[in-house]
């Protein structure tokens, strides 16, 4: 069975569980940061896309890498 990571991430209203394998990448939007999933679904956090990758390059075996200064990819 696969070690799966789960983040937990405040979005507007409620506190969203995040299983980074399903993420395709992150995007930043001023304020808030998208999150898009495979599927088309997404969420938007209240996060900036630096706290979110500080975050996710302190994981072991992180896959996402940052590109430019608007996305975060898996």
């Amino acid at each position: 069975m696969e070690d799966q990571q789960i983040v937990y991430f405040s979005t507007h209203n409620e506190l969203s569980r995040v299983e980074l394998s399903d993420v395709m990448f992150f995007e930043s939007d001023t304020n808030y940061t998208d999150v898009r999933f495979r599927g088309a679904h997404s969420i938007s956090l209240l996060a900036s896309l630096t706290n979110i990758y500080t975050l996710l390059s302190s994981m072991e075996n992180s896959t996402f890498m940052r590109v430019g200064r608007k996305y975060i990819i898996n």
